[in-house]
């Protein structure tokens, strides 16, 4: 990956390694939300993809532990002068067919913000919560 000049000097003064970042293309309508702060949650499917770029496996598939990810580099588009974001990855959750505390306030906010996305209740998906934004270019 590719990093403007402004961009490489944020993710220093960040203190960010390459690691710690989990790059993600978008359409342009959804990065444009995100700049508004009208979509604090970006939702991807929940394939071994998406769970191998967040966490790390053993041989037999087996969960080992979270990737060092803390921001997420949006990208809108594939050419050298699309619009790009830089922002804080919160935390994210995964949503299986069946919901692990379903009470709980985050999980609830993470239902409601699905269902906005048109997300069925039946879905399966991971939800990257989505912090400040610390760069943007190209807008």
């Amino acid at each position: 990956m590719n990093y403007s000049a402004g961009l490489k000097a944020k993710i220093d003064e960040l203190g960010l390694k390459k690691e710690n970042i989990l790059y993600l293309p978008i359409a342009k309508q959804h990065l444009n939300r995100i700049k508004n702060k009208t979509k604090v949650i970006e939702f991807r499917d929940n394939t071994d993809y998406y769970a191998k770029k967040l966490a790390k496996f053993d041989k037999s598939g087996d969960f080992v532990e979270d990737k060092p990810i803390t921001h997420i580099l949006f990208q809108g588009g594939y050419n050298a002068d699309s619009p790009r974001m830089l922002t804080e990855m919160k935390e994210y959750l995964a949503k299986y067919e069946k919901i692990e505390n379903p009470d709980n306030p985050k999980t609830l906010f993470l239902l409601d913000e699905a269902g906005k996305e048109g997300f069925e209740f039946d879905d399966e998906y991971i939800g990257l919560f989505i912090g400040k934004i610390e760069y943007e270019e190209n807008f």
